[in-house]
């Protein structure tokens, strides 16, 4: 898995051609990171930032649902 940079739509250079998977907040849309994939996916989970952990808390969602 490739980290993205911290603000939206700014990609790490570590980002190659392959890496067409990629990671969002499903808060916040902040992308997280990007992976290896045949094609082109969208993978959404919850980040660390406290206001989307608590969203995601009150919701009665899992950390890690997609």
């Amino acid at each position: 898995m490739r980290h993205a940079n911290t603000e939206l739509g700014h990609y790490s250079a570590e980002n190659t051609a392959n890496d067409l998977g990629i990671v969002i907040c499903k808060f916040c849309s902040q992308i997280i990171a990007t992976l290896p994939t045949n094609g082109y996916k969208k993978f959404y989970i919850v980040c660390d930032h406290e206001q989307c952990v608590s969203s995601n808390e009150t919701q009665g969602g899992n950390e890690n649902e997609c």
